[in-house]
């Protein structure tokens, strides 16, 4: 068992990394779009489609649907009946939205559900049961994104060893939903533990998952210059990956690192229109939500008072 000691150097790795992986990505981003001014930022910005920027509003949108579900489903399975869907979908959504934008995911998102949660009655332990499936159902979905695309990967050199990964992942999560199926399971970590969802309802997770990062992921992929753009499967597998590495960045929203992967794998440095998306990616799929998930927690708190 790790010490204090060993936890401190656990957590000045962890930060070390982080500093490195923000540090890289501001260098590379400074280089790759130093000739560019705000005047042509701001015309790329004025020229993006109309048709793009609802697209990429409705594609948000229906992500944050299916981010809502997932504490739907948890507290479907960990409190019935106690739990409203309102209620529910409120806390999921706000809480991955305000995550998201502020970062330190871990805390920030546990204090929106603790908020929220507790109006209703439920105390920590079942908060804690709800926060775990709604995190595995987001796992199944990227899961489910990145075997997808990796088995319909395009004829390039190595799409032989994609669709075999991809193949074998989605071997992987029918086994599992299998498991789920041939009796009740519970999982367990030290003291905390939590009942697992029957396989149908993993299953409906797992599809939900997949169509919530899918939604996700085309919300980027509509503003994106289409002479940049490959196949839909690539370039879900290389966002999959820049959502990866932004979560090790731990910066909010992993900006930086997110950006940075981007524009290595669509090999856009120098384009001001693929900025002018990059930002508006952020600014529909990132800053929209935050806003309306604090107007719609402060009426849950006018409301909750005034009861």
């Amino acid at each position: 068992m790790a010490g204090p000691t060993g936890s401190w150097r656990g957590r000045a790795v962890s930060i070390a990394v982080a500093i490195l992986i923000l540090a890289a990505a501001a260098w590379f981003l400074a280089d790759a779009f130093s000739d560019i001014t705000l005047q042509g930022l701001q015309s790329a910005l004025a020229a993006q489609p109309a048709a793009q920027i609802a697209g990429c509003v409705l594609l948000t949108g229906v992500s944050f649907v299916g981010i809502a579900s997932y504490d739907v489903f948890a507290a479907r399975v960990v409190a019935p009946g106690r739990v409203g869907i309102g209620v529910a979908a409120l806390a999921g959504a706000a809480s991955n939205a305000v995550a998201t934008m502020l970062g330190f995911h871990a805390i920030t998102a546990t204090a929106v559900r603790l908020r929220v949660y507790n109006r209703v009655g439920l105390n920590l332990a079942d908060i804690a049961r709800i926060t775990a499936l709604s995190t595995g159902a987001l796992a199944l979905g990227f899961a489910a994104v990145l075997a997808t695309a990796f088995a319909l990967a395009p004829g390039e050199n190595d799409a032989s060893v994609k669709r075999m990964a991809g193949i074998a992942l989605i071997g992987l999560l029918a086994a599992f939903i299998w498991w789920l199926a041939r009796a009740p399971r519970r999982f367990a970590l030290g003291r905390f533990s939590a009942t697992l969802p029957p396989a149908r309802l993993a299953f409906g997770q797992m599809v939900i998952g997949g169509l919530e990062m899918a939604a996700a992921i085309g919300s980027l992929y509509v503003l994106m210059p289409t002479d940049l753009l490959p196949s839909f499967g690539v370039f879900a597998a290389g966002v999959v990956g820049a959502m990866l590495l932004g979560i090790g960045s731990q910066a909010p929203a992993g900006l930086g690192a997110f950006e940075a992967s981007i524009v290595v794998m669509v090999g856009g440095a120098g384009r001001v229109d693929l900025l002018a998306a990059l930002l508006l990616y952020r600014a529909i799929h990132n800053v929209l939500p935050f806003v309306v998930s604090l107007i719609a927690l402060a009426l849950f708190e006018i409301v909750g008072r005034s009861r």
